[in-house]
């Protein structure tokens, strides 16, 4: 059994270049794990070689990105489409999760027919585990109660929960208590910097941001914790990089100080080299 995180980052396309490249480019460099989109299914052969050496988790479509999620009734073939293509290929990519959100029609226009039923009969479908993950809530406790639903509909199709901080730290007061009492379902974290009123997905450090990471990672770094955490940072440009290794190197140092210290030397030959690939 693993005695320490695995530390991760989300992958994208970026700047019109695909995932593929950036999973490559974070492996050399001796990160573990990549969170990923839907957008690996564009270049599959490619991405498939890569996670030979690379463990993956696939953060299922959302409305903001793809203009659907798996509660959008009125996009079933595109559903029923990409789970096929999931079930034929997650264990050749080495999918860990796949993570789905609570319906989220309430936080865009015009999302067209949404269901919690159509959600959970797709999510059955799956056959790789899955993870749910709190947004963005209109009052407290209704992830708690969502979650409740979820396990009664998905009974061991639910591999636990993926605990986002900055969702949480926007919707709740009491967003540590729920952080706390949560934990021992928590496979997963996604980290990032907040406001109170945003999720900027920015990396730590930056002007604006406020989310307290160092009060979790103390206590995940107390309790041990072995599942995943992920940076879903979401860079803007080149000079977001920096910020982005040094929010990764932040992590490893709580939980992973070994690595930190190889790390944090590889990061100084790392970055010139990957400005020079992407620009």
């Amino acid at each position: 059994m693993k005695n320490h995180a695995l530390v991760g980052l989300t992958v994208d396309t970026f700047k019109g270049i695909q995932p593929a490249f950036f999973l490559r480019q974070i492996r050399m460099m001796g990160v573990d794990f990549a969170e990923a989109t839907v957008a690996i299914f564009e270049d599959l052969p490619q991405v498939t070689r890569v996670a030979q050496h690379l463990k993956m988790g696939l953060h299922l479509p959302i409305i903001p990105h793809e203009g659907f999620d798996f509660s959008c009734v009125d996009h079933r073939e595109s559903i029923h489409r990409l789970i096929r293509k999931i079930n034929a290929h997650w264990k050749k990519l080495g999918l860990q999760y796949a993570l789905s959100h609570p319906p989220e029609g309430h936080l865009y226009d015009s999302p067209g027919n949404t269901s919690e039923e159509f959600l959970f009969e797709n999510l059955r479908r799956l056959e790789c585990p899955v993870v749910l993950e709190n947004t963005i809530e209109r009052e407290a406790g209704e992830f708690e109660a969502f979650l409740s639903r979820a396990k009664e509909a998905l009974g061991d199709r639910l591999a636990g929960i993926c605990f986002d901080g900055p969702h949480a730290y926007i919707s709740r007061r009491d967003w540590f208590e729920m952080f706390l009492a949560l934990y021992p379902e928590i496979r997963v974290l996604h980290l990032s910097d907040c406001t109170k009123e945003k999720d900027l997905h920015q990396p730590f450090g930056l002007d604006g941001g406020e989310f307290p990471v160092e009060r979790v990672l103390e206590v995940l770094r107390a309790r041990r914790f072995w599942g995943i955490v992920n940076l879903e940072l979401m860079p803007q440009s080149l000079s977001d990089l920096s910020p982005l290794l040094s929010s990764y190197l932040l992590m490893l140092r709580y939980l992973h100080p070994r690595k930190y210290l190889t790390m944090r030397l590889k990061s100084l030959v790392f970055l010139p080299l990957l400005h020079r690939r992407v620009g």
